[in-house]
């Protein structure tokens, strides 16, 4: 298994949780996002721990292959890691936005677009997200919104408490309010376009760029009855939350010690801890090894990992992710 140092993010709207979820003491304040599994260029995550100590996901990649990422996985994707996990602070609103998909990204930016799930880890009283508008939309309709700094009450508001799940395709506005603590699983990508940003100005006295005519393009301006995620759990036993061409998300509840066989996936295996403490126990495989992974960490079990062993220290829950 490999083990990362995170990639800390100062932001306008962070605050302090992250760093105190994972009790550590970073030089930067008002920290918004920690980059847990990163391969993108200039934010690459690097191996914290071990024989392969400094190495990018993509060196690992490049080395290991098909090992480290499952045959399928490294046919499709190369030494590019795809998929980017973060935890988010919301101490203050994010802006309203958007992403596109493959198709704009790429001949936009040259990028790919951006599927995501958020876990919600922690939440104030009041916590809420916005996700997906509350009627269905013209495009007519969201030009005056935007022109009258009103599209924040266009976008559904949703009261929200540990465990609540919310999947995020390409085109469905969104953003986090203030005293939400998530975990955020996408795709390797940082393109975001912001709608509406509450009249904030950056580090230099001037308005925080938006990208109205971006959105527009991309928008999906159907509305739902529900954007909410519903699932159930067995203790002990995984239970799927999202399942995308991207990836694939599961929970862990955890109570006792419980055996996880990641060979079949043919793909590598992300473990976050949301909730409690887990040991895990990798005995074959690339880098075997046994760590104990804390609410707010995260690792990285090879396709080829056999005889791993997952055995909670407290009540833990645990998100498992691959590519399908």
């Amino acid at each position: 298994m490999f083990l990362f140092n995170e990639v800390y993010k100062e932001t306008i709207w962070g605050g302090d949780r992250i760093a105190s979820m994972k009790g550590s003491s970073p030089t930067l304040h008002r920290i918004g996002e920690s980059w847990e599994l990163s391969g993108i260029p200039s934010h690459e995550t690097l191996v914290s721990e071990g024989p392969d100590k400094g190495k990018s996901l993509s060196e690992l990649a490049a080395e290991y292959g098909a090992s480290l990422l499952g045959r399928h996985v490294y046919d499709q994707y190369g030494k590019d890691f795809p998929l980017l996990v973060k935890f988010i602070d919301a101490h203050a609103g994010l802006s309203i936005q958007v992403h596109p998909d493959d198709l704009h990204a790429q001949s936009r930016h040259g990028s790919n677009g951006k599927t995501e799930m958020w876990y919600v880890v922690d939440s104030s009283a009041d916590g809420r997200l916005l996700v997906g508008f509350d009627h269905a939309m013209s495009a007519e309709e969201y030009d005056e919104s935007v022109a009258h700094g009103d599209i924040a009450n266009k976008v559904r508001s949703h009261n929200v408490k540990s465990g609540d799940v919310f999947f995020l395709p390409p085109g469905r506005i969104h953003a986090a309010c203030a005293g939400v603590l998530l975990a955020e699983i996408q795709q390797s990508s940082d393109i975001t376009y912001r709608i509406y940003d509450y009249g904030r100005k950056d580090q230099d006295g001037n308005p925080r760029e938006l990208h109205h005519k971006e959105a527009r393009e991309v928008l999906d301006f159907t509305s739902l009855s529900d954007y909410r995620t519903h699932y159930t759990t067995q203790a002990n036993k995984p239970s799927r939350l999202a399942a995308c061409q991207y990836f694939s998300t599961e929970i862990l509840d955890l109570s006792q010690t419980t055996e996880l066989d990641v060979t079949p996936l043919d793909s590598f295996c992300i473990l976050i801890c949301v909730d409690g403490e887990a040991e895990v126990d990798q005995r074959d495989g690339l880098q075997p090894q046994t760590a104990r992974l804390k609410k707010g960490h995260t690792l990285l079990l090879p396709a080829n990992a056999t005889n791993v062993v997952l055995t909670p220290l407290s009540s833990s829950k645990l998100l498992q992710v691959w590519v399908p």
